[in-house]
């Protein structure tokens, strides 16, 4: 009786021992799957694709138009300095002049200035020529206004003498470098003595008076 006990009893614990490792076996299987079936930790997806604060483009800067020839011409800038003047000028020869009346025509011819001073940049005057009357130390010059002296605003002439030495001139003063620059290069000048041939008249350099 004795023997069966002990054996019974050695049975009963085998099969206790091989409950709990079953248990403990299938734990372990459970704790595997467990893991194998979780799903891995992805990162959020944009279907929109990467988004970012993009920085707002600047405003293009409308580029400041350089000023034309012409608008530096009719409109100088208020810090442009008008205190610079051109001249053309034609020297006559020795002798030129007969004795007797004569006339001249002064016309200045500049694209983009039209009506030069509102007198359509043409001026006609006449003098007399004598030979009595006694030349005049230096020149005589034939202007818009006149023949006068060497002084712009002189007391004009009505006569001179034959043997006289005469420079026709024409003189635009208050403009700015860029205008007189701008004339000398630009501007035609012609007289045109007892309505005949026409000679052009040579422009000087800027300067101021």
């Amino acid at each position: 009786m004795s023997g069966e006990r002990k054996e019974t009893n050695r049975t009963g614990i085998l099969v206790v021992i091989i409950s709990v490792v079953v248990v403990m076996v299938v734990i372990l299987i459970s704790q595997v799957v467990t893991r194998m079936n979780r799903p891995s930790p992805t990162p959020a997806f944009n279907s929109n694709g990467p988004t970012s604060t993009a920085s707002p483009l600047p405003s293009p800067t409308k580029p400041v138009a350089s000023p034309t020839p012409g608008s530096q011409l009719m409109n100088p800038t208020s810090t442009e300095e008008t205190n610079w003047a051109i001249s053309f000028q034609y020297h006559f020869p020795s002798g030129y002049w007969l004795k007797g009346k004569h006339d001249y025509t002064l016309e200045m011819l500049c694209p983009l200035v039209p009506d030069f001073q509102n007198r359509n940049g043409e001026w006609t005057n006449s003098f007399n020529v004598s030979s009595s009357i006694s030349s005049l130390a230096g020149d005589i010059y034939l202007r818009p206004e006149g023949i006068s002296g060497i002084a712009l605003f002189s007391q004009p002439f009505t006569a001179i003498s034959d043997t006289q030495p005469t420079i026709a001139i024409l003189s635009v003063a208050g403009l700015t470098y860029f205008q007189a620059d701008w004339y000398s290069k630009n501007c035609r000048v012609t007289v045109q003595p007892d309505n005949g041939i026409i000679i052009s008249l040579s422009a000087g350099v800027p300067y101021q008076p």
